[in-house]
């Protein structure tokens, strides 16, 4: 082409002017092309920045976690002791205790106090024995006046039986017997 620029024919100036504007459309691609590039690029970048920051994110979540779940932890010994009627001043106490037991036995705190509730626990338990056996041992007191109470109103009642088996075997009817109870009655005597 270079070599026919010169000549002034329509062909060729045709042909050099749509070489002119394909090069021109050309160089506008290639500059779209990079730009296009250089904005994926960016993306790119963009996206594993944003996916460094979601992991550290993703971490400081479970750290937060692990965080709350310790202290739901303290709040649920708290309440354990509590209802152990433990108050600010005994827990006070109480932690001073754990603190010089932990230290001296080479436990970490948490495992302390792990023990310490685990013996709470075994005493809770020890204690709630005793009383059972407390009230079974009150339970059977009070059995056994009843059955001595039981025995004494039975003795009467066993003479009373007695009696009237013998007056059977001396063949008397029931109706002779309840006579002589109206007779008894009539002369004054003791009839029970």
């Amino acid at each position: 082409m270079a070599r026919h620029a010169d000549s002034r024919g329509p062909f060729y100036r045709a042909l050099a002017e749509a070489t002119g504007i394909l090069r021109a459309r050309h160089n506008g691609l290639v500059v779209k092309v990079r730009q296009e590039k250089d904005r994926e690029d960016a993306f790119r970048s963009s996206v594993s920045q944003l996916e460094n920051r979601l992991a550290k994110m993703q971490e400081f979540e479970a750290k937060l976690a692990k965080n709350i779940e310790q202290r739901q932890a303290v709040l649920d010994r708290l309440k354990e002791l509590s209802t152990a009627s433990f108050g600010g001043d005994q827990l006070g106490r109480l932690d001073e205790v754990l603190a010089g037991w932990a230290a001296k036995s080479g436990l970490k705190p948490d495992k302390a106090v792990d023990r310490f509730l685990e013996a709470a626990g075994r005493v809770t338990d020890i204690l709630s024995l005793e009383q059972e056996r407390a009230r079974a041992e009150n339970d059977k007191a009070a059995a056994e006046a009843e059955a001595k109470k039981a025995v004494a109103l039975s003795k009467p009642t066993a003479g009373a039986i007695e009696a009237g088996k013998w007056l059977v075997n001396q063949r008397l009817s029931s109706k002779m017997i309840f006579a002589w109870r109206d007779i008894a009655q009539q002369l004054g005597l003791p009839v029970e």
